[in-house]
């Protein structure tokens, strides 16, 4: 599921998972008309479910303030560069529900597919579909990312729930800020580009902000590109609030779960984000809830009924307010935004919108060079 649900619905959320259902009932599959392998990557898992008590040495102490709980929840996949880095390019599946089952849920974003959790012993060899974010980012965005020069980072499972307490969201939106900036130096990386789904895109929102705080890496593009981010409004969470904003696609006269469930929680981007500079940032949002339960939907209308929602700025698609933050509703259901590449094909607008970024970044800075600035 796109968040971890709270106790209520624990037992549909596992009953849903070991049948390798998503939480909109339909079988967790990434959906791609070019569907094919374009590499395949090796996850690790930060902390072993044995009885050791040592993180893997590949994540040095970056992870040491986190749980120990989340921390063997967390699936981690790197490929490396030949060449020094001037591109990091990191994407965050969503949550993954419960770890001791064999399940995991597939995403368009890291292009992972469902299951990919051994029920025991460490992880293996996992094949990332050719239609996810970042092989199609190399594809179309050769102009920018060379694969001699880019380090990728794939977050299949980070571990980030919605129910979480906000110390140890802190700490692990900390944790991985270290372990992705460990990867190039601020004086040689070009571009960060941080990509993430539902709570994943919550945890690429609050990094791009902690990197942000970090002033030494001021001079590097910091690109986020969100498939409905998931806040935790109750802890006003990046700045998320308990308003509400509906979808206003949803039209007069529609059934009542679109009516009364598709909203989005108001949140205040341009104050949380006091430091902008080289930031731009795109949330695709639908608004329906993001731990929606076939045949249980009434519970998405009752308070603290564990099914949380995405969020946005207003009700209107924005284009670069503040020169930053971009923003498009769609009438699609949240495992549509974050699981499948046609329908919509979000991966597709996503790419447009930062390769845009890209070459208006490339113009600004020409334009610099050449009055000497």
């Amino acid at each position: 599921m796109g968040v971890r649900t709270r106790p209520t619905l624990l037992f549909f959320a596992a009953f849903l998972a070991a049948l390798g259902v998503t939480s909109a009932g339909t079988a967790a599959t990434c959906v791609c008309a070019n569907a094919g392998t374009a590499r395949t990557v090796t996850p690790k898992r930060v902390r072993d479910h044995g009885f050791g008590k040592v993180d893997d040495p590949a994540f040095g102490s970056y992870f040491a303030k986190v749980p120990a709980d989340n921390k063997r929840s967390t699936y981690v996949a790197d490929v490396r560069p030949s060449g020094p880095v001037e591109n990091i390019v990191v994407t965050f599946a969503g949550a993954q529900g419960i770890d001791v089952l064999p399940g995991a849920q597939a995403s368009v974003v890291t292009g992972q597919p469902a299951l990919f959790k051994p029920m025991f012993g460490k992880p293996k060899p996992t094949a990332i579909h050719a239609c996810s974010f970042f092989p199609k980012l190399m594809r179309e965005g050769s102009l920018y990312f060379a694969e001699a020069s880019t380090h990728a980072t794939f977050v299949m499972d980070a571990a980030f729930y919605y129910s979480n307490a906000a110390t140890t969201r802190a700490a692990i939106v900390t944790a991985f800020t270290d372990y992705i900036l460990s990867k190039g130096a601020s004086n040689t990386v070009r571009n960060i580009v941080l990509a993430g789904a539902s709570r994943g895109a919550s945890l690429a929102y609050l990094v791009a902000k902690e990197i942000r705080d970090r002033r030494a890496w001021d001079g590097v593009n910091v690109l986020v590109s969100l498939f409905e981010a998931v806040l935790n409004e109750a802890t006003a969470e990046g700045g998320a609030s308990k308003i509400a904003i509906p979808n206003p696609l949803v039209p007069k006269g529609a059934d009542m779960l679109h009516r009364g469930a598709w909203y989005a929680w108001k949140t205040d981007v341009n104050a949380f984000f006091p430091n902008k500079k080289r930031l731009s940032i795109f949330e695709v949002v639908g608004g329906q809830p993001a731990g929606f339960i076939p045949g249980a939907f009434i519970l998405s209308l009752l308070p603290n009924s564990g099914t949380p929602h995405g969020f946005a700025y207003d009700a209107n698609d924005i284009d670069g307010m503040n020169g930053f933050y971009w923003q498009k509703w769609l009438l699609s259901a949240h495992l549509e935004i974050c699981r499948e590449c046609e329908k919509p094909p979000v991966v597709d607008l996503q790419i447009a919108w930062l390769l845009n970024r890209l070459a208006a970044s490339a113009s600004r800075n020409s334009r610099d060079s050449a009055t000497g600035r």
